[in-house]
C-alpha cells in the first residue's frame, strides 16, 4: 500500500506541467489580433461588409485566444 502511494504521488510530482511554448506564442498573437480588429472595428466599420467582416475577425481571435489560453 506505501509503495502505492508512493508510486502515485511521485508520479504527481514528476509531471511537466511547463506551458507549451508554442500555445503560448498564440495566446499573444491571438491577443493582439483580438485588440486589432476591435480597433478596426471602431474605426473603419463604415457599411454592413465592414461590420461583418471585422466582427468575424473578432469572433475568430477572441475565440483562437480562448482556445490557446485553455491549451498553453
Amino acid at each position: 500500500d506505501y509503495e502505492k502511494l508512493y508510486n502515485a504521488q511521485m508520479q504527481v510530482l514528476n509531471y511537466d506541467n511547463k506551458p507549451s511554448d508554442f500555445w503560448s506564442f498564440i495566446v499573444v498573437l491571438s491577443l493582439i489580433g483580438w485588440i486589432s480588429s476591435v480597433l478596426l472595428f471602431i474605426w473603419k466599420a463604415n457599411n454592413k461588409k465592414q461590420i461583418l467582416l471585422y466582427s468575424l475577425i473578432f469572433i475568430a481571435f477572441f475565440s483562437l485566444w480562448i482556445v490557446s489560453l485553455y491549451k498553453a
